[in-house]
């Protein structure tokens, strides 16, 4: 999958949908630093492609199936992590 993007953020939440917590706002600061690559080609120009991998569950729905397809591929592209 070739998932490009440019100055991604994510903004954790806590269960209520609120933000204003200490403990989300430190979160989201180290998710934003530490986890997820904010563009996608990066800085050298390097685009990164990601496999899109889903293990076929003949008792979920093709929604479901083609969500986590997609999500699959979403994950290691925004992490900056080959999938095994």
């Amino acid at each position: 999958m070739k998932f490009m993007y440019h100055d991604l953020e994510i903004e954790v939440m806590n269960k209520e949908g609120k933000k204003n917590g200490l403990k989300e706002k430190v979160t989201t600061f180290l998710a934003n630093k530490l986890v997820v690559k904010d563009s996608n080609p990066g800085k050298g120009g390097t685009v990164r492609i990601s496999n899109i991998y889903m293990k076929h569950n003949p008792y979920r729905s093709f929604i479901f199936y083609s969500m986590q397809s997609i999500l699959s591929g979403i994950q290691p592209a925004i992490q900056g992590k080959k999938r095994r």
